[in-house]
């Protein structure tokens, strides 16, 4: 996907075409990447992909790639894994009619979702185990 600023028509992409219709349909809506992670869940799927975000959440039970690929990048800048993956110009034009803004990234945004990619889980506690009592000496 190329930059989300493009307006015009001509000569480009479909997906292009109807993210711009979509940004002019909305009113040239904006969401700071802040915004994207706070309001992002396993029940809503952000993700941004060159600088447009994106509200997924309909198609994660259709993604070839599965729902867990989706659901674990929610909130998260995703531009890099959708370029690398390869996706169609099909697959393209299925985002661009997901798009909901324009992403405006913060200082603060940046910080946050640096934390949310580092984020481990918790680690699991020891597993106990039954020891046999030896009878005193």
């Amino acid at each position: 996907m190329g930059d989300c600023d493009s307006d015009s028509s001509d000569e480009i992409p479909v997906a292009e075409q109807v993210i711009y219709q979509r940004r002019k349909a909305l009113g040239f809506p904006k969401m700071t990447d802040s915004e994207m992670l706070q309001q992002s869940s396993k029940e809503k799927v952000l993700v941004a992909v060159g600088g447009c975000v994106f509200d997924v959440t309909a198609w994660i039970n259709e993604h070839p790639g599965g729902p867990l690929v989706l659901q674990r990048n929610t909130g998260m800048d995703v531009t890099d894994m959708f370029n690398r993956v390869g996706h169609s110009d099909n697959a393209r034009e299925k985002l661009a009619g997901f798009f909901v803004a324009d992403l405006v990234e913060t200082e603060e945004g940046q910080r946050a979702i640096a934390a949310a990619k580092t984020k481990q889980p918790p680690p699991e506690p020891p597993k106990v185990t039954a020891r046999k009592m030896l009878p005193p000496l």
